[in-house]
């Protein structure tokens, strides 16, 4: 099967059995290790933000709060039934 036409579980699988292929290799297992080390530091994460963006942020949701621009949770109100709300514009 080639690569491109695995399931990522067929796939973790794969890259797991290879890997058991070197347990008794400290040295191989070090450069493995390393190299997916490398693959994580250069995976973004969406969510993270600078201090800058973090502050101008909260200055848009003030400025929006002082206008009116805000929604609030009814009380009683479904979580689905205020995202409906929100929606449509109400």
């Amino acid at each position: 099967m080639k690569v491109n036409e695995m399931t990522a579980v067929q796939l973790n699988m794969d890259i797991q059995n290879k890997l058991g292929l070197f347990s008794d290799n400290i040295n191989v297992l070090e450069k493995i290790s390393k190299f997916l080390d490398s693959l994580i530091a250069k995976k973004k994460d969406d969510s993270l933000m600078t201090k800058d963006e973090f502050f101008a942020m909260l200055d848009k949701s003030s400025k929006q709060a002082e206008e009116g621009k805000v929604h609030r949770w009814h009380k009683g109100e479904s979580i689905e039934e205020y995202v409906k709300r929100i929606e449509n514009g109400l």
